[in-house]
């Protein structure tokens, strides 16, 4: 029995019980023969069926897979994971672990043809043939660590089709990915898939925080229907929101405005007011029921990247996050970033960390920036004089503030503008309720490019369609 090998291989699993980091990597590179231990290859097996399955990774579910599983059964084996699980301090040593588990392994497999070689009959008939075997059981040897991180075509092939099977057998295409519900966009977004970095940049006061909003509702609500009928073993979805700029009340008190259409804050007078108004009161106490009962978290401590992923690893443990909102990029700092590192490098490391994020975690990270003074003049007409509304010039990817690599991470960048050439008798000033905005998608990686109206409903952070036409341009990726 090798003592230090079987302490590796059960801080490993310990890691992987625990952190959902160590659990993706462990899954990924390692394999069932690294390692030596029978009983630790067992536990290994489930934990790895049950993270390909998405179900939550518990003593309880890994022990009821080995005991009703007759090939898996072994002796003590609920002590066993008990005791794994129990040892579990932190994963900082993780990777050197799982690399000692793969080095002893291959140390196995050079011992064995070190003594092959020994045995080998090697004469001046047979020399060539024998040296081929040879160096191609190292070549298999060497090819462990590199083969394990690689994914084979007919995996992806595989992966696709259980993909195909999950949206043919959903009666709504919203269980499989994130969709606005506004048609004008969906037909631009389509469904915005997990791994997805989506990006829209605003200037100050043009809705993108409550464009955002909506969109978590929206999701929530569709994560409530599906937590609802959940099966046991399945984790259940939620949305994260995570604010650098507002606090949790501030987010809460746009979600009431959007849901009860009144304009709801938590200044005395306007709850007095609404306090008048009994239909106006029980849309808000309906409103504030729904929002208590959806699997909805708001993040406004996070302010870091560093933070920020840690918030997303910690929740996907335990839940399926089918949406991450981020508000907004230029606020969110790095606690690794260099003393001298100017806000371009800082927000490289930003929109960098956010895509690994969505494609770690699996899931659709929705992310808003400040647009650059530059979108300001989009909104401008021509002289009055000459009687004809001017045509505004159409924003470019490096509108956004400090743009850096934004525009080349992102799946998807689009711009939302106060659009003061709309429709007769459509234009709204800078300070009314209603405005007529426009969306405008500049790079599209997985469909068209173009731009719509939007009707803004500001007091209750809703957005509607606008009436007018699309306008499908080619995408600039």
């Amino acid at each position: 029995m090798h003592t230090e090998i079987d302490s590796c291989e059960q801080y490993v699993l310990a890691c992987m019980m625990h952190d959902s980091d160590a659990l993706d990597v462990g899954c990924q590179k390692l394999q069932l023969d690294d390692f030596s231990n029978t009983s630790h290859r067992v536990i290994f097996d489930v934990i790895k069926k049950l993270h390909d399955i998405n179900k939550i990774i518990t003593v309880k579910a890994i022990s009821e897979v080995i005991n009703t599983t007759s090939e898996l059964r072994f002796n003590n084996s609920e002590a066993l994971i008990d005791q794994i699980y129990a040892s579990f301090t932190n994963s900082l040593e993780f990777d050197i672990n799982l690399e000692m588990i793969k080095n002893f392994k291959m140390k196995n497999l050079l011992v064995k043809l070190c003594e092959k070689t020994k045995t080998t009959d090697f004469n001046i008939i047979n020399i060539d043939d024998k040296l081929f075997e040879h160096r191609d059981a190292l070549d298999e040897i060497m090819a462990r660590k590199s083969r394990s991180t690689m994914v084979s075509a007919a995996d992806v092939i595989e992966q696709l089709k259980q993909w195909e099977s999950t949206v043919l057998s959903s009666d709504d295409k919203r269980d499989i990915g994130v969709i606005t519900e506004i048609p004008e966009l969906d037909k631009f977004y389509q469904v915005m898939a997990p791994t997805q970095l989506h990006v829209l940049a605003a200037r100050p006061g043009q809705g993108k925080t409550a464009f955002a909003v909506d969109l978590a509702l929206k999701v929530a609500k569709k994560c409530k229907a599906f937590n609802d009928s959940i099966e046991p073993g399945e984790k259940p979805k939620c949305v994260l929101f995570i604010s650098c700029e507002m606090n949790a009340q501030e987010i809460i008190n746009r979600m009431i405005s959007n849901l009860s259409l009144t304009s709801y804050s938590k200044y005395g007078d306007q709850i007095r007011r609404i306090a008048g108004d009994q239909n106006a009161l029980l849309a808000v106490r309906n409103a504030q029921a729904l929002i208590a009962s959806l699997p909805l978290d708001i993040d406004d401590s996070s302010k870091d990247i560093e933070s920020i992923a840690g918030a997303v690893r910690e929740k996907s443990f335990a839940k399926d996050i089918q949406l991450v909102v981020i508000d907004y990029i230029q606020r969110i700092g790095s606690t690794n970033a260099r003393k001298n590192s100017n806000t371009h490098e800082i927000i490289t490391k930003t929109v960098m960390e956010l895509k690994n994020i969505a494609k770690k975690r699996n899931t659709v990270v929705f992310a808003l920036a400040a647009g650059g003074r530059s979108l300001d003049s989009l909104t401008r007409t021509t002289t009055a004089a000459s009687g004809n509304k001017g045509k505004s010039s159409e924003p470019e990817l490096g509108d956004i503030r400090d743009s850096s690599s934004i525009e080349f991470e992102a799946d998807t960048v689009s711009y939302l503008y106060e659009d003061t050439g709309g429709k007769d008798g459509d234009n709204a000033t800078k300070n009314d309720a209603v405005a007529i905005v426009k969306y405008c998608m500049k790079k599209n990686r997985n469909g068209t490019a173009g731009d719509t109206r939007l009707r803004f409903e500001k007091p209750f952070s809703r957005f509607t369609t606008g009436g007018s036409a699309l306008r499908f341009s080619p995408s600039n990726d």
